[in-house]
C-alpha cells in the first residue's frame, strides 16, 4: 500500500459515487476515511464549503480506505490508471486458469 493522499477521483470510484458525494462526506464526517482542511483549519460543516472563502484541501488516507472498503491503492492517479490495473489482474487470473486447465489440475464440470 502507497503512502500519500488517494485522489479524490479515484474515491468515488470506489464507492460508486460522486466526487462531491466525498468531498461533503470528508467534511461532514460521514466517511471516516480523511478530513478537509482551509488554511490548516479543519472543516467539519457543508456551510464552510462555500469557495469564496478559498480553496480546501482533502485527504484521504490509503489505510483508512482500504479498512472501510477493501480496496488498495497503489498510487494510481487517475480513474483510468485504477482500471488499467483491474482489467490486468483480471487477464492474469484469466492467463492462470487456462494454464492450470492445460496442465490438468483445474476441471470446470
Amino acid at each position: 500500500m502507497n503512502v500519500g493522499k488517494v485522489p479524490i477521483a479515484v474515491v468515488a470510484y470506489v464507492y460508486g459515487k460522486d466526487p462531491c458525494w466525498v468531498r461533503a462526506g470528508l467534511v461532514s464526517g460521514y466517511l471516516p476515511i480523511g478530513f478537509a482542511t482551509r488554511n490548516g483549519k479543519k472543516i467539519t460543516h457543508i456551510s464552510e464549503m462555500n469557495s469564496r472563502k478559498g480553496r480546501i484541501s482533502y485527504f484521504v488516507s490509503p489505510k483508512r480506505l482500504y479498512e472501510e472498503t477493501g480496496f488498495e491503492w497503489n498510487g494510481e492517479k487517475t480513474v483510468k490508471e485504477v482500471m488499467q490495473r483491474k482489467t490486468m489482474q483480471l487477464q492474469l487470473r484469466m492467463i492462470s486458469i487456462e494454464n492450470s486447465n492445460r496442465s490438468g489440475e483445474y476441471k470446470v464440470e
